[in-house]
């Protein structure tokens, strides 16, 4: 009788252990869903966070700096033709699918005047294009962009290249603007932190009263380098990229000018401000 006692009572205790057991392993395997459950909304609100930042007017990030830095220098002082506005305008477009997101873009315009410090055209950043479809509306974020970034830069460029003629072409003045006023300082190691771009629509006939290319029969810039001028208009150009869209002109000996030695003028320039000229795209027309 005691034996069976025994029997029973130890069966009923390994059904309490196995109970507890069972109520032990849902209580971690809920545990364990809470956790996930958790660690996704957290993974969740940073990613929107992350690709929903708080943006100002111009569409850049408030907190964080732009990921590189684009300035467009239009060179307005002589007028396009139709089939070179139409070149500069295909050609924009390639250079702008090719900008990274949140890069910032500041357009300029040669003006005639020799000023120290051009005010922007237009300054915008560019958002990101596509949406994480997990946390965003696709078709929103595609409008912001057209609307806030594209839009905007097709329009004021297609403006400035369809603007009247000037009488002088302080190219180098507008230059050393821009790089006051569209880079940042660079470090004291003397390295740009951000990637930085110049791109120059022009035909590069620098026109002013102190030193004209029409006038410089050598297009020697070893010589020009030794002038007062040169050392009133250099620039701080380390670490930026330069693309040019040569534009050709008639007339005024400028077909003289021109060309290979041209180019090689502004190369050396360019070098010795610490840029590098990474390509020159003729415009067609």
């Amino acid at each position: 009788m005691r034996s069976s006692y025994r029997r029973g009572s130890t069966r009923g205790s390994d059904r309490r252990r196995k109970k507890r057991r069972r109520l032990h392993v849902k209580a971690v395997f809920f545990i364990m869903i809470a956790a996930a459950i958790l660690s996704g909304a957290v993974y969740l609100r940073e990613k929107a966070k992350s690709a929903n930042p708080q943006l100002g007017d111009d569409l850049c990030r408030v907190t964080q700096s732009p990921a590189s830095y684009h300035a467009v220098l239009i060179d307005r002082t002589d007028p396009y033709n139709e089939t070179q506005r139409a070149s500069i305008k295909k050609m924009l477009e390639t250079w702008r699918a090719q900008i990274p997101t949140w890069s910032q873009v500041t357009v300029f315009a040669v003006s005639g005047v020799n000023e120290t410090r051009l005010t922007p055209e237009l300054s915008l950043c560019n958002p990101p294009a596509e949406a994480d479809r997990l946390i965003q509306n696709p078709e929103r974020v595609k409008e912001r962009w057209n609307a806030g970034f594209v839009l905007p830069l097709e329009r004021r460029i297609d403006e400035l290249i369809g603007a009247e003629a000037l009488p002088h072409s302080p190219i180098m003045e507008m230059i050393q603007s821009v790089a006051i006023s569209a880079f940042p300082e660079v470090s004291s190691s003397g390295v740009a932190r951000e990637p930085r771009e110049l791109v120059i629509i022009s035909d590069m006939l620098h026109n002013t009263e102190e030193y004209s290319h029409y006038r410089d029969t050598t297009l020697s810039f070893r010589a020009f380098r030794d002038t007062p001028y040169f050392q009133r208009i250099r620039a701080d150009l380390r670490g930026v990229v330069i693309t040019i869209f040569y534009a050709r002109r008639d007339g005024d000996g400028a077909e003289l000018r021109q060309g290979r030695d041209h180019v090689t003028f502004w190369e050396e320039y360019f070098m010795s401000m610490g840029a590098t000229l990474n390509r020159v795209r003729r415009v067609s027309g």
